[in-house]
C-alpha cells in the first residue's frame, strides 16, 4: 500500500527528512547519476542531452520528497503581497466578482461549498523599463491573463515562484504581448493540512481576475489573451467554458486562448496499460495518483462536489472519456483561437490529444493550433533549462499571436 502523501509534514521530522534526502542525493544518488548517464542507454530518454537527463532526474527527485514533507520552498499566496518585488512587477488588489454575476452550476457549487468571490491579488509583470506597469489598457495593447499551474494546491503567481518562468518567457520571446497580470487565485487544501478552499474557488478568483481586466483596466476582448499551464490551463477551459454559457454584460470573451500541457483530465479514463500515463512513467515527473501530491490534489480540489465529478464535470475534466456523448458534443463551440501546445514525453499526452480532437471536431483547424515537442516532458517551459525547445515553443506562440492579429 503507498503511504499517505505529506506523511512527514510535521516538524522537526520534516527537516529532519529533508536533510537526510540531500545528504542521501549528494552523496549517493547525484555521483551514481553522474556515471550512468553517461551512455545514452543509461540516460531517462536516448534522445535527451547528458545535461537534460540530470536535470530531469533532480526534478523527480525533489517532487518525490514533496510528496512526503509538502512544499519544498513556501511562496506567497493570496493572503498578502509581499513588498519586495523587483522594479518590473507590480502587485495590486483584486476585488471579488460582484454576486449577480455568479449564475448556473457554478453558482450551485459554489454554494454547496460554502464558497464566495473575495479579494485576492495579483502580479502585473512587463518589460523592464516600460512605464505603464498597472495602468489602463492603451488602444491595442495586447495584455495577457495568466493562471499558473500546480495542481489547484502549489506555486503562486509571484515572481520568485517557479511558474513565473512562462510569464518571464513570453514577455522575453512574445513582443505581441505587451504585459501579463497573473493571478494568484486560492489554492485548495486538505487534511493533514486545513481544509478549504475546494472548486470551485479558483474558478470565482479566475472570474474575479478576468473582470477586473474588462472593467477596470479596460482591456479590450479583442485584446486579451488568456493563459494558462497545468492545472492554470484546466483553470482557463473553465473560466471560457463559463463566459461562453452565461454571456453576462459585461463579460465579453477574449479572442484567445493558450495552454501550455493543459491538465484536462482528472479522472482516470486515459490511464492504464498502453496509455501514455504508463509508457512515459519514466521519463515525465508527474507521479502516479495514489499515495502522493496527485492524490492530495484530487481529494482537496474536488472536495466538496465529491471525487466522481473528475469523471464526468466538464469544468474539471474536459477530456474525460466518460463524459456523456450529449456532453462531448459541442463541447469547444464558441472557444476563441486556441494554442495547445504538449510534449510527447509527458503522461498526460493522451488526455491532451482528446482535447485536442474534441477541439478539432468543434472549431474546425482554423480554430486550434497544435504543437507537440518530441520526447518533452510535462510543463517543459517552466524550466529555463529545456533549450533550444522552450524558446523555439515561445517563438512559435509569437508567430500565432501574428497571424491572429493580421
Amino acid at each position: 500500500m503507498p503511504p499517505h502523501p505529506y506523511n512527514y509534514h510535521w516538524e522537526p521530522i520534516r527537516s529532519l527528512w529533508i536533510i537526510y534526502s540531500l545528504l542521501f542525493l549528494i552523496f549517493l544518488k547525484l555521483p551514481y547519476w553522474l556515471i550512468i548517464s553517461v551512455p545514452r542507454s543509461g540516460r531517462l530518454c536516448r534522445e535527451w542531452t547528458y545535461g537534460r537527463s540530470m536535470h530531469v532526474r533532480i526534478v523527480k527527485w525533489a517532487i518525490k520528497l514533496s510528496d512526503r514533507t509538502g512544499e519544498l520552498l513556501f511562496s506567497p499566496d493570496h493572503r498578502a503581497i509581499p513588498t519586495n518585488l523587483p522594479p518590473h512587477v507590480q502587485g495590486v488588489w483584486v476585488e471579488g466578482i460582484p454576486d449577480h454575476l455568479i449564475v448556473g452550476q457554478i453558482k450551485d457549487w459554489a454554494e454547496l461549498a460554502d464558497i464566495r468571490p473575495m479579494r485576492i491579488p495579483g502580479y502585473w509583470y512587463q518589460r523592464p523599463g516600460d512605464a505603464l506597469i498597472g495602468g489602463p489598457a492603451r488602444r491595442g495593447e495586447k495584455i495577457a491573463l495568466n493562471l499558473h499551474g500546480g495542481a489547484y494546491i502549489t506555486f503562486s503567481a509571484h515572481p520568485n515562484d517557479i511558474s513565473q518562468n512562462i510569464t518571464r518567457g513570453i514577455l522575453s520571446e512574445c513582443p505581441s504581448i505587451n504585459r501579463i497580470f497573473s493571478l494568484e487565485y486560492r489554492l485548495s487544501s486538505t487534511a493533514p493540512y486545513k481544509a478549504e478552499f475546494p472548486f470551485p474557488a479558483a474558478v470565482l478568483d479566475a472570474l474575479s481576475g478576468y473582470y477586473y481586466l474588462i472593467e477596470t483596466v479596460g482591456v479590450s476582448p479583442d485584446d486579451l489573451v488568456i493563459i494558462g499551464d497545468s492545472a492554470g490551463a484546466n483553470l482557463a477551459l473553465a473560466l471560457i467554458r463559463y463566459l461562453i454559457r452565461h454571456p453576462l454584460h459585461p463579460l465579453p470573451i477574449a479572442k484567445s486562448l493558450l495552454l501550455f500541457s493543459p491538465w484536462c483530465e482528472m479522472g482516470p479514463s486515459h490511464m492504464g496499460l498502453d496509455s501514455s500515463f504508463e509508457d512515459n512513467k519514466h521519463t515525465d515527473y508527474i507521479r502516479d495518483v495514489r499515495g502522493n501530491m496527485a492524490e492530495y490534489s484530487l481529494r482537496a480540489y474536488c472536495a466538496a462536489v465529491g471525487l466522481q465529478e473528475s469523471h464526468h464535470n466538464p469544468y474539471i475534466s474536459p477530456a474525460s472519456r466518460l463524459l456523456p456523448p450529449e456532453v462531448v458534443r459541442g463541447l469547444f463551440e464558441g472557444f476563441p483561437k486556441t494554442m495547445i501546445i504538449a510534449g510527447s514525453g509527458e503522461r498526460l499526452l493522451d488526455s491532451i490529444r482528446t482535447l485536442r480532437d474534441r477541439f478539432l471536431k468543434d472549431v474546425g483547424q482554423d480554430g486550434v493550433q497544435y504543437l507537440e515537442v518530441p520526447n518533452a516532458i510535462h510543463d517543459f517551459c517552466v524550466f529555463p533549462w529545456y533549450e533550444p525547445e522552450r524558446s523555439t515553443v515561445l517563438k512559435a506562440v509569437e508567430e500565432w499571436l501574428q497571424e491572429k492579429r493580421g
